[in-house]
């Protein structure tokens, strides 16, 4: 079964996200639950004594510190256009089907 679409991305990615807070930022737990996830679905229905047998799985995760800068006299205008744009975009996504095609 394979998954393709820009929302089961995101969904995925929520998911992940929503792992990665309820652990607390737990790295090397988290690296080890997506490798049991990962094990578990490469095995599942591999047990009829003719197939191989996924044995391993390794994953990695590295996490870059994020710095935002904050201006002091930001410029409104330029911020609310970037907004509108961010929106208008968002809007041309849901009319599209999600794809983040302009039709």
């Amino acid at each position: 079964m394979e998954l393709r679409t820009e929302a089961t991305d995101d969904a995925l990615a929520s998911m992940v996200a929503s792992a990665y807070l309820g652990l607390a930022g737990d790295r090397p737990r988290l690296e080890r639950c997506l490798e049991h996830g990962i094990l578990y679905g490469a095995n599942l229905g591999q047990f009829s004594g003719s197939g191989g047998r996924v044995t391993a799985a390794d994953v990695s995760i590295s996490v870059e510190d994020v710095s935002i800068s904050v201006e002091d006299d930001p410029d409104i205008e330029m911020l609310s256009q970037r907004f509108e744009d961010g929106a208008e975009l968002d809007r041309r996504r849901d009319w599209s089907g999600g794809s983040g095609r302009e039709n």
